[in-house]
């Protein structure tokens, strides 16, 4: 679980330092939104986004058959 909401963090690393110096706390969520809104780059943060989405859900997949089998 935690790693899956260590995937979504947008708010506090983009209020604190907005991806940091060097890109050093650029999380998915960021990178996203500074290649669609800053870049102008749409095409690449909807790939960007895809692979996020298909990442958590992978996440969220094994997570959920973790939680089935000890059930």
């Amino acid at each position: 679980m935690g790693t899956i909401g260590n995937l979504q963090h947008f708010d506090l690393p983009w209020t604190m330092t907005e991806g940091g110096p060097a890109r050093a706390t650029t999380t998915l969520s960021i990178e996203v939104y500074t290649t669609a809104f800053k870049n102008w780059d749409m095409g690449k943060a909807a790939t960007v986004g895809t692979i996020w989405a298909l990442l958590l859900a992978c996440f969220s997949f094994v997570y959920l058959r973790q939680v089935n089998e000890s059930d």
